[in-house]
C-alpha cells in the first residue's frame, strides 16, 4: 500500500502526517509561530489582491503570517500531484472562518488558473497551523 505525507517544524515543534495514497491525491501541513509577518516581506509572500485586503484589516501582520502558513500547506499538498515547484505568486488565499481556499492564480502543471484546494487553519499554543488534504 502506498502512502504520502507531509512534515513541518519550527523551533520547538515537529509534526508529520501520513495518509494512504489510494485515498487522497495530496496532503500538506505547515506550522509557524503565530507572530506578525513584517510588511517588508509582504511583496515576497502575498499577491496584490491579498495585500489590498490586508491594508485595512485589523491585525494585518498576523493575518499575513496566516496566509504564509496556508500557502505553505497548499504548496506541499499540490506537489504530490503536480510535482512542480513554484513561488508564493502562484496562489491566493481566501478565508472563511477557520477554513481557507488556496486558488491558483496562474496555470501550474495539472492545475489550471482558478482551480483551488481547501484547507483548515487554527492557532494552537501560540502556533499557526494549516492543513490541506486533497
Amino acid at each position: 500500500m502506498g502512502v504520502m505525507g507531509s512534515i513541518t517544524h519550527c523551533a520547538d515543534v515537529c509534526l508529520a502526517a501520513v495518509v494512504p495514497s489510494a485515498r487522497v491525491s495530496g496532503i500538506g501541513i505547515d506550522i509557524e509561530p503565530a507572530t506578525p509577518l513584517g510588511r517588508s516581506l509582504w511583496p515576497l509572500v502575498l499577491c496584490a489582491e491579498e495585500i489590498a485586503r490586508l491594508e485595512s484589516a485589523a491585525e494585518a501582520e498576523l493575518l499575513a503570517k496566516s496566509i504564509f502558513v496556508a500557502k505553505e500547506a497548499a504548496f506541499k499538498a499540490q506537489y504530490g500531484k503536480s510535482r512542480t515547484v513554484f513561488g508564493f505568486d502562484g496562489l491566493r488565499i481566501d478565508w472563511s472562518g477557520d477554513q481557507f481556499e488556496a486558488v491558483f492564480i496562474r496555470d501550474i502543471a495539472c492545475f489550471q488558473k482558478g482551480a483551488s484546494v481547501l484547507g483548515r487553519y487554527c492557532v494552537v499554543d501560540g502556533k499557526s497551523l494549516a492543513v490541506v488534504v486533497m
